[in-house]
């Protein structure tokens, strides 16, 4: 088995420690993923697998926060997931 990268373990332990003080998890890490897109520049940075449904279900959770992000806003995807 492979050795966990530290940014993974950092990862795990900040959701573990997230998810006992964030009332409202679901939309705290919404806004934290969010967050990252946009200091990577924008959603291009994260096209590693177009298409897949892992980049499905990471879109869907940036979209709703992303449309309400305040002016200026780095560049939006040129298209919304099915259903939204």
């Amino acid at each position: 088995m492979s050795e966990v990268p530290d940014y993974t373990a950092d990862a795990v332990a900040a959701l573990a420690l997230a998810s006992e003080h964030e009332h409202d998890f679901s939309g705290w890490l919404s806004s934290v993923v969010t967050a990252a897109v946009k200091a990577r520049g924008g959603w291009d940075a994260f096209e590693g697998r177009p298409g897949s449904w892992e980049a499905a279900l990471v879109e869907r959770l940036v979209l709703p926060d992303w449309w309400e992000a305040p002016d200026p806003a780095p560049e939006r995807p040129e298209t919304a997931p099915e259903g939204m």
